[in-house]
């Protein structure tokens, strides 16, 4: 045993190392531990498969808790401690670091207390693939707005940044000039598009008169410039005609033509023509935070679901020109 250069507390006489974390004086033969243990049963850690299991699997709660011998509060408290950990974000399937990106943005608004919050969500698919890889989620108190935006896009690494070639989002107003400010293609959701025109396009479906309808539905998809060019005259003609009500909607529907019909103007981007896969991702994030009522647990669940979550498989690139 090696001699050390402290004395003993009992003798003053020299003290040998007695195993790891004990001592030992060399004149009575007491010994000590120098890192004394802490009292009682030691601190059970938390399963790195727990949030998954809760959040992506939805394993009620009270079969984890029989399971893990402990109650439901203790079952939520380890799940956030693996999630502030950082636990299983090694299974987070990497995005490809070599080709051109679209990306997917959308808004999920939060009443918390009183206080509104926006989850700015963002996913990214590469152009030839019909992958979408989401990024961690902004939270920011107030309305959903364009500077709030520029804000979320400022924070996006620059590696990722630099290969974004196209933008699609529901139309919110400022988002077109801030697509423009960055060099992207702007593309207007095709689902918010109907979602503005339903009250006043549902009545004229179901009627004898369906020219309106018909020629919204070309303005969106047709491929030959022939049927765009002439739903687009139908429509001027009827706005012309018709001042007022549904004629206000069409008129933005005109002026953002190009950005309705970006995915067919650049088909090599492949470009979605909706952003069905983040609200995909807002309905399970609706599930998984319909219990908890703090700012703090909906970003920590929120994050949790979106870094375990497999990739969505975004589609929208089938309806592209061939």
């Amino acid at each position: 045993m090696a001699a050390l250069r402290e004395k003993s507390a009992c003798c003053s006489a020299v003290v040998h190392r007695f195993g790891g974390k004990r001592r030992r004086c060399s004149d009575c033969g007491r010994t000590w531990s120098v890192h004394k243990a802490r009292r009682g049963r030691r601190k059970r850690s938390a399963g790195a498969d727990l949030p998954r299991q809760l959040i992506i699997v939805r394993v009620p709660v009270r079969m984890l808790s029989q399971r893990q011998h402990c109650s439901e509060s203790t079952v939520y408290r380890r799940c956030r401690e693996a999630i502030d950990r950082g636990a299983c974000w090694s299974m987070r399937r990497p995005m490809p670091s070599d080709t051109d990106l679209v990306m997917l943005v959308d808004g999920l608004r939060f009443n918390i207390r009183g206080s509104s919050w926006v989850q700015y969500t963002t996913a990214l698919k590469p152009v030839g693939s019909s992958t979408a890889y989401f990024l961690d989620p902004v939270f920011v108190s107030g309305c959903e707005s364009a500077p709030n935006w520029q804000r979320v896009f400022s924070m996006v690494s620059p590696s990722i940044a630099t290969r974004v070639r196209a933008l699609v989002a529901d139309g919110l107003r400022g988002l077109k000039e801030i697509a423009a400010g960055n060099g992207w293609i702007y593309q207007r959701c095709h689902f918010h598009v109907w979602a503005l025109l339903r009250f006043w396009l549902w009545p004229l479906e179901r009627g004898d008169n369906r020219a309106i309808h018909q020629a919204v539905s070309a303005t969106l998809m047709a491929k030959d410039s022939e049927s765009a060019d002439a739903a687009r005259s139908f429509l001027q003609a009827y706005v012309a005609a018709n001042p007022g009500g549904m004629s206000c909607m069409l008129k933005q529907l005109l002026r953002d033509w190009c950005a309705v019909r970006a995915h067919i103007d650049y088909p090599d981007l492949q470009i979605p023509s909706t952003t069905n896969a983040v609200e995909s991702m807002h309905n399970l994030i609706r599930q998984a935070v319909s219990r908890t009522s703090t700012i703090d647990g909906i970003l920590r669940r929120s994050t949790a679901l979106i870094r375990l979550h497999p990739p969505f498989t975004c589609n929208g690139h089938l309806f592209q020109q061939k």
